[in-house]
Parts: structure tokens; C-alpha cells; sequence
């Protein structure tokens, strides 16, 4: 992800990866952005909000302090000050809360539906869009970002797959859905045996999950035929 990796670590993608390192709270994910000189002054695009922002909205102190002396001051927060953007962010999310969360409860769920039928229709791009709707209300929701990996994988950007892959898993370990999704992607990107290993992780979590066994055989074939292809291109005439 870093820059000896020859990845864009400001990417202007919804989901930068400080934006994700930040929403989903992985500190030292932050910490190796910040070195790899990605820049902490680049809004989401989804909330233009500046990374620091949404850590504050979550409360994370320390995450503040971290990004605090890399962040330009916002004209916005008064107090210039971890305890002043904190306390900014938590007065912005106390207003009408309950009434703002019932709201975006209900749109949520609409979109949700909407993305569902539109991917039961195999209309992926639309599927896609519905979605990141979704996620600019709910930003944290795990089955979105599965959802929003699937289409991205049928839409041919097996990349912007496996970063939501990676948060879904992220946000809910547990969830053999996530892996079998990072699995997928990885495959399309005919990264083998980062494929397999996805889906021994799901496997473990749910041993009797067939889908799963019938993914790791065949990227267990797809590994083996790959090695044995880059074997004879290296062999001796």
C-alpha cells in the first residue's frame, strides 16, 4: 500500500486509505500512511470530512494525536487542539441524534432493497451505486461494503473488491463472508495463493461451509497451474 509498493496513497477514491485506516480505527495503519507521506488534508469525498475529523467523530484521542501535528488547522473548529476538534465533532453528532439516526435507519434500508433487486437483475454498476449511497449514511456497515465488493468484482475493478473486502473483514472478523469476498477478488487479480489463504481463513471459521471448500480447490488448481506454467518458462531447452 506504501509508495515502494508504487500504490497512490492519496488516491482520490472514496475510500483513500487513511480515510479506511481511520474509520475503521487501525492505528498503526495511519501511523505507516503518514510515513509513506500520504496526505492527512485530503477530504473523504463521501463526507468531506478530513481524516482527523472522523477520528474525532469516533472519539479516538489517540488517533487525533496522531494526525493532529500533520493536519492543516480547520477554520470550521475554533479551538485549534486535540480537545477542540473532539469536542467540535461530538457537538456536530449530538444534534437531534435520535431523529437523524431513525432517518438515515430508513434510507439505509431503502437503498439496501434497491441494491439487492438490482443485483438479482445482474445490474452490478447500479448495484455499485446504490451502495456507496448507502455508505455515505452508514459508513461502518459491514454488509454494505461485502455487497459493494461483489459488484465491484462483477464490474471489473477486482482492486476497489478487495478494499472493501478488507474493511468488511476488518469491521466484522468473524463474518466468513468477508474472507470469501477478499478470496474472490484476489482471484480475479490472479493473486493465487492470497486467494487460498482468504479462504482458509473463512474455512476455519466455518468448516462446513461448502462454497468456500469449492473456492480454496480451485485456487489451490489455479496456484498449482501457475506454478507449473512459470516452470516451464524457466526451465532449461
Amino acid at each position: 500500500m506504501g509508495r515502494q509498493a508504487g500504490a497512490d496513497v492519496n488516491s482520490a477514491h472514496p475510500s483513500i486509505p487513511l480515510v479506511v485506516a481511520t474509520t475503521v480505527g487501525l492505528a498503526d495503519c495511519i501511523k505507516y500512511l503518514l510515513e509513506a507521506g500520504v496526505d492527512p488534508n485530503i477530504l473523504d469525498e463521501q463526507h468531506r470530512r478530513m481524516p482527523i475529523q472522523i477520528a474525532a467523530s469516533f472519539g479516538r484521542r489517540s488517533h487525533v494525536e496522531i494526525l493532529f501535528p500533520f493536519t492543516s488547522p480547520i477554520r470550521a473548529v475554533a479551538n485549534w487542539s486535540v480537545e477542540g476538534i473532539i469536542a467540535h465533532e461530538k457537538s456536530r453528532c449530538s444534534i437531534s441524534k435520535d431523529e437523524s439516526c431513525n432517518k438515515i435507519d430508513d434510507k439505509v434500508a431503502v437503498l439496501k432493497s434497491q441494491g439487492k433487486e438490482a443485483v438479482k437483475r445482474k445490474d452490478y454498476l447500479r448495484a455499485s451505486n446504490l451502495y456507496t449511497k448507502a455508505l455515505e449514511l452508514r459508513y461502518l456497515d459491514e454488509t454494505l461494503y461485502s455487497n459493494r465488493s461483489l459488484c465491484y468484482l462483477k464490474t471489473g475493478k477486482p482492486q476497489k473488491a478487495l478494499l472493501d473486502a478488507d474493511i468488511c473483514i476488518a469491521r466484522k472478523p468473524e463474518w466468513v463472508k468477508g474472507y470469501y469476498r477478499k478470496g474472490a477478488a484476489h482471484m480475479s487479480l490472479k493473486e493465487y495463493e492470497e486467494a487460498s489463504e482468504a479462504f482458509q481463513d473463512g474455512l476455519e471459521l466455518d468448516p462446513g461451509n461448502d462454497e468456500i471448500k469449492k473456492a480454496l480447490r480451485e485456487a489451490w488448481e489455479a496456484m498449482s497451474k501457475d506454478e507449473a506454467a512459470g516452470g516451464s518458462i524457466e526451465s532449461i531447452d
